[in-house]
């Protein structure tokens, strides 16, 4: 359990990696999906990157990863009151 907690944080970064890359090839690829699954992965993702930015120091990929969570944030407004 001890080993996990340590490698918890570069699972969360590697997920978020996944994660928001995986939404861009959907997204370009023209695969019919939800646009709020969309969000939700970049969302997470975002987050997700931004956390482990935020631990290590790295201020830039920080605020890109912190205004690509707004941008996804109000994303999944928008589609979820057009819903």
């Amino acid at each position: 359990m001890e080993k996990f907690k340590e490698n918890l944080p570069d699972i969360i970064g590697w997920t978020g990696s996944a994660s928001v890359l995986s939404a861009y090839i959907l997204l370009i690829s023209k695969i019919d999906i939800d646009p709020i699954a969309l969000d939700a992965l970049n969302i997470y993702g975002s987050g997700a990157v931004g956390y482990i930015c935020y631990l290590k120091k790295a201020w830039q990929p920080l605020f890109l990863n912190i205004s690509w969570f707004i941008v996804g944030g109000v994303s999944i407004i928008r589609n979820v009151n057009n819903s």
